[in-house]
């Protein structure tokens, strides 16, 4: 399948929620060298059967490592639901860069660009309604990486806006009253994905998680308004600590050793 082909598999013309697909990963595919996608132990086959069955006031948000969300995704799909990729990172550029470099990247999202190619031809078939229920998929390494910071590494760690999502009057609109969150572990959402919920349920949108550890049923999801110190901290972490590129996607190169708890861009790479 041709690029084009591949990204309207997963975003095709028409369909009500493919204007939030992020086409920034799969403008990588023409030269990327795509892996193997891994294998996962039957954990989508999994959370489809903890998920409600797709329904028109149901949407989903998939905040799940790696190539899982994908995967997932494509199990889902299968019951129904509409995969939108909101991957906005992108892979270690290949051209004109020092050999030290290669393969230094803090978020591993070549198996993602992999699952999303290969499994391309599947979600095609599944012949979604153009109305069917959205399934959002993040990668829940995308804030802090996957590998240790490293001077001259890669930086391609990313954040979510509220604008990545379509707007509570949006959802409404389209009759979604609920959403599910599902992750890995029972846990708070992530900040940057929080700022996007908490929006949804001050506009009347019930908030549910699903965490895919083992006999960890949902539980209803209710978020407070974060202080203003920590509300500060998150914009000036997207300000200062991400760079972000001319087309929406996130990548710098680091020029002293960081944590990945302080993330810290000093050079554009794109």
């Amino acid at each position: 399948m041709t690029t084009e082909a591949i990204f309207e598999a997963w975003a095709p013309t028409g369909a009500r929620w493919s204007a939030w697909a992020k086409p920034v990963l799969f403008s990588c595919l023409p030269t990327a060298t795509l892996p193997e996608p891994p294998a996962l132990l039957g954990r989508p086959e999994r959370a489809l059967l903890e998920v409600p069955a797709a329904a028109d006031d149901l949407a989903l948000v998939l905040d799940l490592p790696g190539a899982e969300g994908v995967f997932t995704g494509l199990a889902l799909a299968q019951g129904g639901y509409r995969p939108v990729p909101l991957y906005n990172a992108v892979p270690l550029p290949t051209d004109g860069l020092p050999s030290e470099r290669e393969g230094v990247t803090l978020v591993d999202v070549m198996p993602i660009l992999a699952a999303l190619a290969r499994l391309a031809p599947t979600v095609a078939g599944c012949s979604l309604r153009a109305e069917a229920p959205p399934a959002f998929l993040l990668d829940a390494h995308r804030r802090h990486g996957s590998h240790p910071a490293s001077p001259l590494a890669f930086d391609n760690r990313s954040v979510a806006f509220t604008t990545d999502f379509p707007s509570a009057d949006r959802l409404l609109a389209h009759g979604i009253r609920r959403v599910w969150l599902i992750q890995a572990e029972n846990t708070a959402p992530q900040a940057d994905l929080a700022n996007t919920l908490r929006a949804w349920q001050a506009a009347g949108i019930a908030l549910w998680l699903k965490p895919l550890a083992p006999n960890t049923p949902a539980r209803p999801l209710m978020l407070r308004p974060p202080s203003w110190l920590r509300a500060l901290g998150h914009e000036l972490l997207v300000l200062v600590g991400l760079r972000r590129q001319p087309l929406g996607g996130f990548n710098g190169v680091l020029s002293a050793p960081v944590t990945t708890s302080t993330p810290r861009s000093a050079q554009s790479a794109g």
